[in-house]
């Protein structure tokens, strides 16, 4: 969010309210982006909700915000929440994917609710693709009237130069990591979790190894799950080709040394590291979900394959692994779609005429609470 709320600072005075200490939001304070921290956490607990809920709604009845804008189901419940019962006018929050898309039972239920209080306590909603926004509206969340996709999608966009391809980078990269230029590499660059088909990944490449003895896997991220098992036995099938990296913040550095991105998640609002992926001339296999439909045009700039299914993953990897010549074409389709739709600048400059839509007056309001965790 660090564009939108620089774009927002110059018209407001925004003040980021999330859970942690100012340090960790330093590169965004400034004159006008101040930092209060509140204890909200992502496990529910009923009694912590409610204090956090009463702390919140104190906090912005005090401050009269002209706006109060919400991200994430738990931050965006409880600051919706608070934001009605404080009477702010104007209270957005933005849905960037669905936790209980994936979920069955009783619990698939509750987290629906709660997406649902969500809504009813907002005066307007955003979503960060238009098949999200179609999956909200089937499933009885928010009618279509009061819910928005900013100018094609995504959540900030993408800084396209940071994200275009160094050669520079590459070979650097390449070096450190013992893999020849000629060395066919495909990357995932993501959380680990299991809902981002890092298992079906692992074992799709293999098979993939097992025909291209030059294919290589560089998987690039913070773990948030126990895949070392996996990893540890992908490496010995594969001769030691699966290169895990952990958090970096030069993830841009990793797209310009491979040659195809991978994404087989479970769910997903958008993909913003698709479309990351494609500045820098990638193109991508990835699973046909909602929110990476919107990421990829499959056969454009990209190919997209069944959720969980390794088989049809293994076959396309295979594909883009032998075909240098569709994977340059999906590639500079890629990189150019992400220029002329999902630029940082066009999606800020969305944001910047929702709120003068809105009538979040610059100038003559107080504040902007940007509610974020």
């Amino acid at each position: 969010m660090g564009p939108h709320i620089e774009a927002l600072s110059e018209l407001y005075d925004v003040v980021l309210v999330c859970d942690g200490v100012p340090s960790e939001v330093e590169t965004l304070l400034s004159e006008h982006v101040s930092f209060v921290a509140c204890p909200i956490q992502r496990n529910i607990s009923f009694w912590r909700d409610f204090k956090c809920v009463l702390w919140l709604h104190r906090f912005l009845r005090a401050g009269e915000f002209a706006a109060v804008h919400t991200l994430m189901p738990k931050s965006g419940l409880l600051g919706m929440l608070a934001a009605r019962l404080a009477g702010t006018k104007h209270r957005f929050h933005s849905f960037t994917g669905q936790v209980w898309a994936t979920r069955t039972g009783v619990m698939r239920q509750v987290l629906k609710a709660m997406d649902k209080l969500l809504s009813s306590c907002a005066s307007r909603l955003l979503t960060d693709s238009t098949s999200q926004l179609d999956f909200l509206v089937k499933q009885g969340i928010v009618s279509r009237g009061r819910i928005e996709v900013l100018a094609d999608g995504s959540i900030c966009g993408v800084d396209i130069r940071k994200f275009s391809r160094s050669n520079d980078a590459r070979r650097k990269v390449r070096a450190e990591l013992g893999i020849e230029e000629n060395d066919i590499v495909f990357l995932f660059v993501g959380r680990l979790t299991v809902e981002k088909g890092i298992n079906e990944l692992l074992k799709a490449f293999s098979g993939v190894a097992s025909r291209f003895d030059r294919a290589h896997l560089i998987i690039v991220g913070p773990s948030e799950a126990d895949f070392q098992q996996a990893l540890e036995e992908g490496r010995r099938l594969t001769g030691g080709r699966i290169h895990r990296i952990g958090f970096t913040p030069h993830p841009q550095e990793y797209m310009s040394a491979a040659d195809v991105f991978c994404l087989p998640s479970y769910r997903e609002g958008f993909g913003t590291v698709i479309i990351e992926a494609a500045a820098a001339g990638l193109p991508t296999i990835a699973s046909r979900i909602y929110g990476i439909t919107d990421a990829v045009e499959d056969g454009k700039t990209g190919i997209l394959h069944q959720a969980k299914d390794v088989h049809e993953m293994e076959m396309l990897m295979n594909r883009l692994a032998q075909d240098a010549p569709l994977r340059t074409a999906l590639g500079e389709a890629a990189h150019q779609r992400a220029v002329t739709l999902f630029s940082k600048e066009r999606v800020v400059q969305a944001l910047l005429d929702f709120y003068k839509k809105e009538g979040v007056g610059g100038g003559t309001a107080k504040a902007v609470a940007e509610n974020l965790t």
